[in-house]
């Protein structure tokens, strides 16, 4: 399912490098509303709070929708693929503690238009930054599969 359906919008952050929208339009209440927390788990953070050495927190939950569920299970079927299709979306939340006690912050990664869309909120709503392909986190993911470093492509 594919959350933004504003391309204008996306286009005009796009092309003035916005790095951080206006939630973009609601981005994460949209991810609340798809109720991301009973996605499939991604491989490796089966359970819940995982350890992390990665900068988002020191413990995480991954999820991951139903097309990057297809793509990992359709994958090594048919040709291995070289991205993760449009409409994969990954969110993650991160703990300060293994409890779950103290949720820090959510991040979210959806593909459109074979780009990746990144948002990372901290507290109730606070948007640290919502836009395509941001460097933020470009500088780290593109050493990933496709941009995504907890787990890879088949």
């Amino acid at each position: 399912m594919r959350l933004w359906t504003c391309p204008l919008l996306l286009l005009m952050a796009a092309a003035v490098g916005c790095k951080e929208t206006p939630d973009d339009e609601g981005f994460r209440e949209q991810l609340e509303a798809v109720d991301y927390r009973n996605f499939a788990r991604a491989p490796g953070y089966e359970s819940p709070r995982a350890a992390s050495t990665a900068p988002h927190g020191d413990f995480v939950d991954i999820y991951m929708n139903d097309v990057v569920v297809d793509a990992l299970a359709n994958g090594p079927l048919d040709a291995p693929l070289d991205a993760w299709p449009d409409g994969s979306l990954i969110v993650k939340d991160g703990w300060g503690s293994a409890d779950g006690d103290d949720w820090e912050f959510l991040a979210a990664m959806e593909k459109r238009d074979q780009q990746w869309f990144w948002a990372e909120y901290r507290g109730g709503d606070e948007v640290i930054f919502a836009a395509l392909e941001d460097p933020t986190c470009t500088g780290c993911h593109d050493a990933g599969s496709d941009g995504v470093l907890a787990f890879t492509l088949p």
